[in-house]
Parts: C-alpha cells; structure tokens; sequence
C-alpha cells in the first residue's frame, strides 16, 4: 500500500546534488555517514523531519539541526537481535577461551587448556549499562544461561521482570565490584563520553571481562588498555572504538585477551527491511500529523 504516492523523490549521489536536493526537500531519509557535519536548517528551508537508518544519533548532534524545530527520528529497536547475539558470542569466547583456541589454531599449536582455566556462564552476574532494546535482549538471553543480570539505567524506575536489580546510573557503580561482566549498551553524548574511565575501570572486579558496542569514546581506550595489561581485567570484548576504523598501530589487535569486531555486531541481513518498516510507519504518522516513534530528544542526544 502505497503511502505517499505523489512524493518525488531525489537520490543525490554527491555533496553538490545533496545540497541543492536540501534546499526543497520537505524529509531526509540518511545514513549518519552522509550527513554533513556542518548542516544547517537554513540550506533546507522546507524541511521538517530527518530520519536516520542508523540507532546512534551522535553524527547528528550538530547545531544547526539541535537548534532547529526539525524532527529527528532513528531506527533504534532494529539492532537488538543481531547485537544481542553478537554479545553473546563474546561472553561464550571468553567463558570456553574460543578465541585463544582459534589463535593457535591459526599457528597449527594442539593446546588443551587446564580445567581451570575454562569456565561456565552458569551462576555469573553481568551489569548491562542501558536498558533500551538492545540492553533488555541481551538481559533475556543471559537470564536463559542462568546469569543474574543487574540493569542500569538513566533514572530508577519500575525494576523489569528479567532484571534481578536495577540501579540509576547516579549509583551503577556499585555493581561494579560483583559483575564478571560489563556490557556498555548506553549512547554516545557528553554525559557518557569516557565514563568508563581509570577510575571507574579500576573499580570492576578483578578478572572481569568489559563489553562494548555502544560507542568507543565511552570508554577511556589508554585506562582499559593498562587495566587489561596489568592483567586487573580478564578481557574485553570491543565492537566500537573511539577512532574507526581502528589504527593498525592500536595495542588492541595484538592483545590476546581482547576480541576486536569493526564495529558489525548489528549487522542482519533484515536491516535494511526493519529500518524502512520504521521509517513508512513514521511516515504515515507524519503525513498524518500523528504523534512519532523513536523521536530523537536531541537536547540529550538520544
């Protein structure tokens, strides 16, 4: 069913044909990569609704879109299943040491690993920072694998049921010091920019594993690179980094106790189909005049 059959549509392919295809355009469909870092409302005069096929907002964050009345919606829900797998697979790596299996086998080494030195997931408590649809469906796969979950969140509200307890983020680190695992899960804004930082890295439970697939500047890259060196952390699982792609001089790549992923743990072959489903039905709701899903609070960056 069609549901704005006499929209004309621009498909500009370079800078030039996007800014004068702004210049009328009443809505922008986008991927954060081809937005123009120093956008302005004032090139796009018409325009009234953006909508990112991506779930992080931070490459839009810029003033001239913050300051305007222009709506801003993502696609955030869409990446919940593969990012929840994906985070999975880490915990399991480090659980049955999978990845250090796979170094000697790239060596052709036969290594059997001591009893001790492989481990269950069964009985562990993971502390997942965020609480959106990605972090829920993380909390549901690990409470199948008996793990206690601790839920942080931006303001303490009604606990949810896979939750076994809930902080605000005013007092998450108390989980810190009981969690075997870390899972970041929160968006990238002023207020979350390297608040994993030495001092809170140092406050995690020695022989914990930190995951993050939120974004990289979360985390205080050169603190966890000492953390997980001094051998006080067990590893780290990294999907995201504070520069992409990741420089080959980064101690991460030769660190056997880090998984590094280029930033792929949302990637599904339904992306694409889940991330225009949101965007019709908004469209519908914005020709229509009805209230938006997934609108961006872009005072608070998410």
């Amino acid at each position: 069913m069609s549901i704005a059959e006499d929209a004309e549509l621009a498909f500009p392919k370079d800078e030039n044909r996007f800014t004068d295809a702004l210049k009328s355009a009443d809505v922008l469909l986008t991927f954060p990569a081809d937005f123009p870092a120093n956008f302005s409302d004032k090139a796009a005069p018409k325009l009234g609704w953006i909508h990112t096929m991506s779930a992080g907002v931070d490459r839009f964050m810029v003033p001239g879109l913050v300051n305007s009345g222009i709506i801003l919606t993502n696609s955030s829900g869409i990446h919940a299943i593969p990012i929840a797998e994906h985070v999975l697979g880490m915990i399991l790596s480090f659980e049955r040491n999978l990845h250090l299996s796979r170094d000697y086998q790239s060596k052709k080494e036969w290594h059997r690993f001591e009893f001790g030195q492989m481990s269950e997931l069964r009985g562990k408590t993971a502390a997942v920072y965020g609480l959106g649809e990605i972090g829920l469906r993380i909390s549901k796969i690990l409470k199948a694998f008996e793990v206690k979950v601790i839920g942080i969140k931006r303001e303490k509200t009604e606990k949810p049921e896979l939750i076994d307890k809930l902080y605000s983020i005013n007092d998450a680190d108390s989980a810190l010091p009981i969690a075997d695992y870390v899972i970041i899960c929160l968006p990238y804004t002023k207020e979350t920019r390297h608040m994993f930082d030495a001092n809170r890295l140092s406050k995690m439970k020695r022989g914990a594993v930190i995951i993050n697939i939120g974004r990289g500047g979360i985390v205080d890259e050169d603190a966890l690179i000492g953390q997980l060196t001094s051998g006080s952390l067990k590893g780290a699982g990294l999907d995201v980094f504070e520069q992409e792609p990741l420089p080959v001089s980064s101690p991460f790549y030769s660190m056997p106790n880090v998984i590094v992923t280029p930033h792929v743990s949302g990637a599904t072959p339904h992306y694409i189909d889940r991330a225009t489903k949101i965007f019709c039905e908004n469209l519908r709701h914005y020709l229509n005049k009805e209230p938006m899903t997934n609108v961006v609070d872009k005072r608070r960056g998410y």
